[in-house]
C-alpha cells in the first residue's frame, strides 16, 4: 500500500460520521398519555412524551390502549408486563355469533321469497316463449292492401281561386 491510500483510510476512520439510529415506539395509554419505549418488553426504557418534551417516567403502572399493563420502576425501566384479559374477547365473539344467527333467519326468508319470484318469472317467460313460437309457425293470412290516399293535382290558378273563396267566406 502506498502512503496516500493509508492516509485516506486513516482520515476516513477518524473523520467519518456514522449515524446512530435508535428505534423508539410511541404507545398510548388508556387515559391518553403517550409513552416512548424502545420496545414493549421487560428491561426496556420508558419515557413520557408531554407538551414540555420527553421526561423520564417514575415508578408507575400504565394500562395501554390494547389492555396490556406495564409496570415501570423509578429509573423508567419496564419491570413486568401483564397481557390484556382474553375472556372479554371470547364473550364478545359469542355475542357476535348470536347476532349473526339472528340476522341470518330474516335473510333466509327473503332469499326464499326471491327464489319463488324468480321461478314465477321463468314460468311466465316460458309461456310467452311458447306463444311466440306458435305465432311464428302459424301460416300467414291473405295479403292486406294498404290504401294510399291520392291527392288531386292543383294547378296555380285553381289554388288562387280556392284562396279567394276562403277569404270571402271568412268576412
Amino acid at each position: 500500500m502506498d502512503k496516500k491510500s493509508i492516509i485516506d483510510k486513516v482520515k476516513e476512520l477518524l473523520f467519518s460520521e456514522e449515524e446512530v439510529v435508535a428505534a423508539f415506539e410511541d404507545v398510548k395509554t388508556s387515559d391518553g398519555l403517550v409513552l416512548r419505549v424502545t420496545e414493549v418488553a421487560e428491561g426496556a426504557s420508558v419515557s413520557i412524551i408531554s407538551e414540555d418534551g420527553e421526561n423520564v417516567s417514575g415508578a408507575a403502572e400504565y394500562t395501554l390502549e390494547n389492555g396490556t399493563i406495564i409496570a415501570v420502576d423509578e429509573s423508567g425501566v419496564i419491570t413486568s408486563i401483564t397481557e390484556a384479559a382474553v375472556e372479554e374477547e371470547v364473550v364478545e365473539e359469542e355475542e357476535m355469533q348470536e347476532e349473526v344467527v339472528e340476522e341470518v333467519n330474516p335473510l333466509e326468508e327473503r332469499i326464499g321469497k326471491l327464489e319463488k319470484g324468480i321461478e314465477d318469472i321463468l314460468t311466465k317467460f316460458s309461456e310467452m316463449n311458447t306463444k311466440v313460437e306458435e305465432f311464428a309457425s302459424a301460416p300467414a293470412s291473405d295479403e292486406v292492401k294498404i290504401g294510399k290516399k291520392e291527392f288531386k293535382k292543383v294547378d296555380k290558378y285553381s289554388a288562387l281561386d280556392e284562396l279567394s273563396r276562403f277569404r270571402k267566406n271568412k268576412k
